[in-house]
Formats: C-alpha cells, sequence, structure tokens
C-alpha cells in the first residue's frame, strides 16, 4: 500500500507542473490504479506490470522525459532482513 502511495503522489506531483488538476482526472488514475484488473499490484504479480505500464504511458502523455533517456523504470536490489523471533 506504501507503495502504490507513493506512486500516486509522484504521479499526482507530476501534472502540477504542466496542468492544473481537477478531482475527476485524479479520480480518474486513482480509480484504475485501485480497480480490481490491477489484480492487486502485488511485487512480481502481472498486475504490478500492468500498473506501472499505465503510469508510463500517463507520464509519455502528459510530456514527461525519462530520467536515463530509455526508461522511467528504476532497477533496485533488495534484501530482505527480518529478525527471527525465538518463540
Amino acid at each position: 500500500m506504501k507503495n502504490l502511495t507513493l506512486i500516486f503522489f509522484i504521479f499526482v506531483s507530476s501534472f502540477l507542473n504542466s496542468q492544473t488538476i481537477n478531482e475527476n482526472t485524479v479520480k480518474k488514475h486513482l480509480y484504475t490504479l485501485a480497480n480490481d484488473s490491477m489484480q492487486g499490484r502485488k511485487a512480481g504479480s502481472p498486475g504490478i506490470e500492468k500498473a506501472a505500464k499505465y503510469i508510463e504511458q500517463q507520464f509519455s502523455e502528459i510530456g514527461l522525459k525519462p530520467f536515463n533517456s530509455s526508461s522511467f523504470r528504476q532497477s533496485f536490489k533488495h534484501i530482505n532482513s527480518r529478525s527471527e523471533s525465538k518463540e
């Protein structure tokens, strides 16, 4: 949920520099990303890929350019370091 919230705020903030945001526009994007067709957007799922493609398409449509000139996506490594409880 935190990732979706972050993506949503980045998405909305991208509009601030280019156009006026209205309630209908925000609702359209929010409902699209929260729709069941996005299949929950769990990491590694087809739903997260579908959501990412939607966001990339919207970024392109409003005229944003990728930072690295080829993609809006960034790769990163995640190390899961949970501590195990001793019960």
